[in-house]
């Protein structure tokens, strides 16, 4: 598997991730276990204080979303059988053409606790963490799909 995107080489994603950390605005992550990205914090995710979250599967289809179909997506079927959905993100664009129906791909997350959490409209809480995504592994090559994957 071929390695398209990691968050140590993304240092635009990580100066703003940072800067909202450290604002005194209520936007952001907390530093709980180190600034976003910061040695301390990838020894965190090293040890397991801050545990990964790992999505692997089979591409099942590409489509655009967004207001103005704007962004490129993929939706996949995980091991476990269930779908998960996300942008297409690749660190050098020519990368961007891997994401293919019938590739296999890892995905692999972290989540960090938000400054503040974000909140529904009547005042219930909806979200105390962020998930953001530390690197995407995707085949060169098509993988066999399972029929009961295949679109009819």
């Amino acid at each position: 598997m071929k390695t398209i995107y990691h968050l140590r080489k993304d240092a635009e994603h990580i100066a703003k991730a940072q800067a909202a950390s450290l604002s005194p605005k209520p936007f952001g992550l907390n530093a709980t276990h180190g600034l976003f990205c910061s040695e301390e914090w990838w020894e965190n995710i090293e040890a397991g204080v801050i545990p990964r979250i790992q999505k692997t599967g089979t591409i099942t289809r590409i489509f655009r979303a967004g207001m103005h179909n704007e962004s490129q997506c993929f939706e996949m079927v995980c091991q476990d059988g269930g779908k998960f959905e996300h942008d297409c993100i690749a660190a050098n664009r020519k990368d961007r053409k891997l994401y293919r129906v019938g590739v296999r791909i890892e995905l692999t997350f972290v989540e960090s606790e938000l400054k503040r959490p974000v909140l529904y409209t009547d005042g219930r809480i909806a979200n105390t963490h962020s998930s953001s995504l530390i690197e995407v592994r995707i085949e060169e090559e098509l993988s066999e799909m399972p029929a009961s994957s295949r679109e009819p």
